[in-house]
C-alpha cells in the first residue's frame, strides 16, 4: 500500500505526533512518501528524521527561498515553461481550473509535471487539505483522501474564515479523522458526513517510553514542554507558582520556544523567580526525555487564545503520563478525554490562576504512585501510536476494498 502523508512544514520540531505516525507506518511496511507544503526553517530537528532517512522520502512542494522577489518570479516563469513543455494537457487544465493557478503550477512543477498515484492521501490539518484539494480534483494526486483535524484548524480557522470553510472538502474526502470526541461533534455541526467521520487518536511509542516510579523529595521539580504561544498558558503556571513560593520548594523548567519567549522572561524577572524558573529553549527529543526523567510534575495550563486557537489533545501530556509524571492541566478542549481529574491527573479551570494553584497543591499532596500507574494504564489502553496506527491502516485497507495483512 502506497500512502502520501501530507504535512505543512517538515521536519517540524513541535509536531512529534506526525513523526511518530510516519515512523510507525514505515515499521509496518507501508510505502510512505511525505508531501511537505514547505521546508521547515528550523536548525533543530529530531534524530529520527535522519535515522529513517525521511528527507529522502519527502517531496517539497515549495521551498523557503530567501532572496529578492525577482528571483521568485524567475522561478515561477521557469515552472510555467517546464509545465507547458512537459505536460501541456495538465498545464491547460490547471489554467482552466482558475483557482490558485500560480501555486498549482509551482507545485505541479515540484512533482516533475507528472501525476502521482497513491492508495491513500493522508493529510494532517484541515487547512493543509484545502491547499492540496485542487491537486486532487485536477487528478494530479490520485488516491482516497483522509484528513486529520487537530485543533487550530477547527477552532481559530473557523473563527476567521467562517463555518463554511471546509464545505467543499467534506464532499471530496473518503474520511475525516478528528483527534477527539469534541472535534468529532464539531465537524458534524459543521456539516461533515457522520458516516465518513471517526475519531483517530494521536499516540506515543510506549515501547520506547520507560515508566519510572516517582519519588517525593524535598523539592518539587516541574516542567512544561510546548511552544511559547498564548494557548499554552505558561503565564498561568508562573503566576500560580508565584502564589505558592512560600509553601512549596519548586524548580520549574520550561522547554520550547516561540513568540512569547521575551514576554515570559520579563514576567519571570518581574516576579523575581529566576532562581526557581528557567527557559531552556528548544531541545531534541532525547534531551527532553532526560529532563522529563528528572521531573515530578508536568504543568500544561492550556486555554483558548484570544484569536480562537485551541488545543487538540497535547502529546506532551501523553508522554508525561507514559513516563510517570503527575499531570496538572486544564479542562480545555479534548484534554479531559485523556486526563481524568483526581484519577490520572489533575484538571483546573482554564485561564484561572487560583484554580491552577489549587490543582498544583492537590498534585503535590496526592499519591504519586497510584496516580501515575493509572495514568500509564490509560496510555497503554488508548494512546499508543502502534495501536492507533494499526487501526488507521485497517481503515485504509477497508477503504481500498481489502483487509490489511500488515496489522501486528
Amino acid at each position: 500500500m502506497k500512502v502520501a502523508v501530507v504535512v505543512g512544514d517538515f521536519p517540524k520540531l513541535s509536531e512529534t505526533f506526525i513523526l511518530y505516525e510516519i515512523i510507525e507506518l514505515i515499521k509496518m511496511g507501508v510505502d510512505i512518501q511525505i508531501l511537505a507544503l514547505s521546508e521547515a526553517n528550523e536548525d533543530i530537528y529530531h534524530k529520527e528524521v535522519d535515522e529513517f532517512n525521511l528527507r529522502n522520502r519527502t517531496i517539497y512542494l515549495s521551498r523557503n527561498r530567501k532572496g529578492k522577489k525577482i528571483a521568485k518570479y524567475f522561478v515561477l516563469i521557469i515552472n510555467f515553461i517546464k509545465c507547458l513543455l512537459m505536460n501541456p494537457r495538465m498545464f491547460y487544465r490547471i489554467v482552466l481550473y482558475k483557482k490558485h493557478i500560480l501555486r498549482n503550477i509551482n507545485w505541479f512543477a515540484s512533482l516533475n509535471c507528472r501525476d502521482e498515484k497513491y492508495d491513500i492521501i493522508y493529510c494532517h490539518f484541515g487547512y493543509n487539505a484545502l491547499k492540496i484539494l485542487p491537486l486532487v480534483k485536477l487528478e494530479i494526486l490520485h488516491g482516497n483522501l483522509f484528513v486529520v483535524f487537530h485543533g487550530v484548524d477547527i477552532s481559530k480557522h473557523i473563527k476567521i474564515y467562517g463555518e463554511s470553510l471546509y464545505k467543499e472538502l467534506f464532499g471530496s474526502v473518503s474520511g475525516l479523522l478528528p483527534i477527539s470526541n469534541l472535534w468529532l461533534s464539531r465537524l458534524i455541526e459543521l456539516g461533515a458526513d457522520i458516516d465518513k467521520t471517526r475519531v483517530h487518536r494521536m499516540g506515543i511509542p510506549l515501547d520506547e517510553t520507560q515508566y519510572r516510579i516517582p519519588k517525593k523529595t524535598g523539592q518539587i521539580n516541574s516542567i512544561s514542554l510546548c511552544r511559547l504561544v498564548e494557548k499554552k498558558g505558561i503565564e498561568i503556571a508562573i503566576r500560580a507558582l508565584y502564589r505558592l513560593k512560600n509553601e512549596i520548594n519548586f524548580k520549574y523548567r520550561i522547554i520550547g520556544d516561540g513568540i512569547l519567549k521575551d514576554q515570559i522572561q520579563r514576567m519571570i524577572d518581574d516576579l523575581e523567580l529566576n532562581d526557581s524558573i528557567s527557559l531552556e529553549g528548544s531541545l531534541r527529543h532525547n534531551a527532553v526525555y532526560e529532563l522529563m526523567n528528572a521531573s515530578d510534575i508536568l504543568l500544561a495550563p492550556s486555554h483558548e487564545a484570544l484569536d480562537g486557537d485551541k488545543e487538540g489533545i497535547p502529546v506532551t501530556i501523553m508522554e508525561s503520563m507514559g513516563i510517570g509524571l503527575v499531570v496538572v492541566s486544564t479542562t480545555h478542549s479534548g484534554i479531559p478525554e485523556l486526563v481524568d481529574d483526581g484519577e490520572t491527573g489533575f484538571l483546573a479551570i482554564e485561564k484561572n490562576v487560583q484554580s491552577f494553584e489549587m490543582k498544583i497543591k492537590e498534585a503535590v499532596n496526592s499519591d504519586w504512585d497510584l496516580i501515575t500507574k493509572k495514568a500509564r494504564r490509560k496510555i497503554e489502553e488508548e494512546y499508543t501510536v502502534k495501536g492507533n496506527v494499526n487501526e488507521l491502516v485497517q481503515l485504509f485497507h477497508e477503504t481500498n476494498g481489502k483487509k490489511s495483512d500488515l496489522l501486528l
